[in-house]
């Protein structure tokens, strides 16, 4: 779930740094749309070179203590399989900072007035971030 408090806080400020700016929706619109499609590709391509590093450097081990002859190939076997895949974290990684986009994207993308926008993302996001907050203390 960090990915989505990662997510939440990366469009919130992305948003209200926009608007202090340039008040008009249109602009807004376009900012979001584009901050969302970068920040996807940020959390997805860390996520995949930092868990890739991991796994190399276990799979190295793994081939070091075969050849010390310390494990057994069936032991060597089951230690590959326990490393995790970079890709399924890269996509559970894309998948949670999504969810936490959404938030502030949905949360006042039909709200003209903008005193009533802030707050209204303000809120939203507070309880986004403590809604995840909670799920990842679980």
């Amino acid at each position: 779930m960090m990915g989505a408090n990662d997510g939440v806080i990366a469009m919130v400020s992305l948003r209200m740094g926009v608007s202090t700016i340039n008040k008009d929706s249109g602009i807004m619109a376009i900012s979001r749309a584009l901050g969302a499609d970068c920040w996807a590709c940020t959390m997805v391509f860390g996520e995949l070179v930092s868990v890739y590093s991991q796994y190399d450097i276990e799979v190295a081990r793994i081939q070091r203590e075969d050849m010390n002859r310390t494990i057994g190939a069936e032991e060597r076997d089951a230690s590959k399989e326990k490393l995790p895949s970079p890709w399924q974290m890269a996509g559970a990684s894309a998948l949670t900072s999504a969810v936490g986009l959404l938030v502030p994207l949905l949360a006042a993308a039909f709200i003209d007035d903008y005193k009533l926008r802030l707050r209204t993302l303000i809120v939203a996001v507070s309880i986004a971030l403590l809604g995840f907050g909670a799920l990842s203390a679980k």
